[in-house]
């Protein structure tokens, strides 16, 4: 009987080593598996952040593109008012001679240029941008060839030296939400 007891005590030991051996076997699965899903989510949000960074680098482009398209056309629009302002008599005389100035059409192209790209800053601009391009658009007045049909003189529609105060501020705000690093002057 005392060889059984040996018996008995060595299968507890064995079986004792087994649980040991299997619990040690679940620990460190468990803990592989932690690890591993550490790693899977360290990832998701190293991607996640990734493609917020490219989604503010391509809103600043657009931003920019869009931006730099608004001052271009206020350029052109306020260069065809100033010419319209300083040909005012021959413009009156086109219209009365004729229905339309060339003048007048250069103005209303430009016009829908500007127009278009003040829809644009609506879309893709900062609510600061979409503020300083309406008070860049308030320069301007009312319609160049609707001032003129109606017998009204433009050259009350323009302020160049408000236009040229506006501009340069939509420039600092340009400055300020475009450059990726922006200067201090901005």
């Amino acid at each position: 009987m005392p060889e059984r007891k040996a018996i008995s005590r060595e299968s507890k030991r064995d079986a004792m080593l087994a649980v040991i051996g299997l619990l040690g076997a679940i620990l460190g699965s468990g803990a592989t598996y932690l690890a591993a899903h550490e790693a899977v989510e360290s990832s998701l949000r190293q991607q996640v952040s990734q493609l917020s960074e490219q989604r503010v680098q391509a809103a600043r482009e657009k931003r920019g593109a869009t931006y730099s398209s608004l001052l271009d056309n206020s350029l052109e629009y306020a260069a065809a008012a100033v010419a319209v302002q300083d040909n005012s008599d021959r413009v009156l005389h086109d219209l009365r001679q004729r229905s339309d100035s060339p003048l007048i059409a250069t103005v209303a192209t430009a016009q829908a240029r500007f127009q278009r790209s003040l829809g644009d800053v609506f879309v893709y601009g900062s609510s600061a941008g979409v503020d300083q391009a309406e008070r860049l658009a308030g320069v301007f007045g009312t319609s160049v060839g609707h001032v003129y049909l109606s017998g009204a003189d433009y050259r009350q529609g323009f302020d160049r030296v408000r236009f040229q105060e506006e501009y340069r501020s939509f420039q600092k705000l340009m400055c300020r939400e475009v450059a990726a690093v922006p200067r201090g002057d901005c």
